[in-house]
């Protein structure tokens, strides 16, 4: 049975919101200068005067867009049970986060002066969670990698990290070298930014309204 780790503190919840939200920002900010200006976009600090290319912030940008799923996703399960389950596989932590939902079945608690949520609200749950799943798998498995690496290649990546190193236990090796210098482009880094938008949009709806069906909005 996997371990669950206590979160008996709202506030405690709300420090995993920040860092979620932190990470899609900051991936969010890479797309957005990558998109507005990318032949202008550069590094100006300290003197510095370094491009932004597609290919050199590709990897971080995914990085970051993963790590924040499993921050949100852990996020979502402390508000709505006041703990997470440990562990890393975000493929795994979300089928378990939405069976749980499921069976919960949550009823609304009675209206409040403000922050009230209705049956209807809690109902749409599920479907947010369904829009929610197919994101995560995009992700999860790098589909976007799949037609410059092979169409039969599968990552598996139970500890969430592989795109922490280059080498990688996940199954298997891929030629960055040549991925990111010739096959990475603009298009890439657009489709990429879509899907976490919608991403980013769904997790902030359902991480509040479960925080509002379990009082756990905070004031």
């Amino acid at each position: 049975m996997k371990k669950r780790n206590i979160v008996d503190d709202k506030f405690r919840s709300y420090s995993w919101v920040f860092f979620a939200q932190g990470y899609f920002n900051l991936a969010a900010l890479a797309c957005q200068k990558l998109l507005n200006s990318e032949e202008k976009a550069r590094s100006k600090s300290d003197g510095l005067n370094i491009p932004y290319t597609p290919d050199s912030l590709f990897v971080p940008i995914l990085f970051n867009i993963k790590h924040g799923i499993e921050i949100f996703i852990k996020t979502v399960d402390s508000f709505a049970f006041g703990e997470y389950t440990d562990g890393h596989d975000i493929n795994d932590l979300f089928t378990e986060l939405n069976k749980k939902i499921d069976k919960k079945r949550f009823v609304a608690p009675p209206p409040q002066f403000y922050n009230s949520i209705t049956q209807r609200e809690i109902n749409n749950l599920p479907q947010k969670l369904g829009e929610i799943k197919p994101l995560i798998s995009y992700f999860y498995y790098l589909d976007i990698l799949r037609p410059k690496v092979g169409q039969y290649y599968k990552i598996i990546d139970t500890k969430n990290d592989v795109l922490r190193y280059p080498d990688n236990k996940a199954g298997i090796q891929i030629d960055w070298n040549t991925v990111l210098i010739s096959q990475i482009r603009k298009s890439d880094i657009e489709e990429i930014f879509k899907k976490l938008r919608k991403l980013s949009e769904l997790f902030n709806d359902v991480a509040c309204d479960v925080a509002r069906l379990t009082g756990q909005q905070k004031n």
